[in-house]
């Protein structure tokens, strides 16, 4: 026999969730719920009103928390990794903006 999966309603879902990899660290997308998406909505308010590299990182580093958590049992937020690597000068502003409009892409992509 096939074994069947259980319904489940309310559990959180990672299973089938696309995952990205950010600094050799797996993260899977987070469903964009009404709550997701309206603290998006700032971020992206302060990412678009960004004068500087720096508050530019800072609102996309947000961005990314709200859209991605961290999967296989890793505690590490997306956040924090970018930071590091923004202060050690290892990431480019081009590159980060076009990883995050990729991460939004794929999260508000109907499955």
């Amino acid at each position: 026999m096939s074994e069947r999966k259980r319904p489940s309603l309310g559990a959180p879902r990672t299973e089938g969730r696309p995952e990205v990899e950010l600094y050799d660290r797996i993260f899977v997308t987070r469903p964009v719920t009404k709550s997701v998406q309206k603290n998006l909505e700032p971020v992206l308010e302060k990412l678009n009103g960004a004068q500087a590299a720096d508050a530019a990182m800072l609102a996309i580093a947000e961005g990314l928390d709200l859209l991605l958590m961290p999967a296989n049992g890793q505690r590490t937020s997306a956040s924090k990794l970018v930071q590091e690597n923004w202060d050690a000068e290892k990431l480019e502003l081009g590159d980060l903006v076009v990883f995050f409009e990729d991460i939004q892409e794929l999260t508000t992509r109907p499955t």
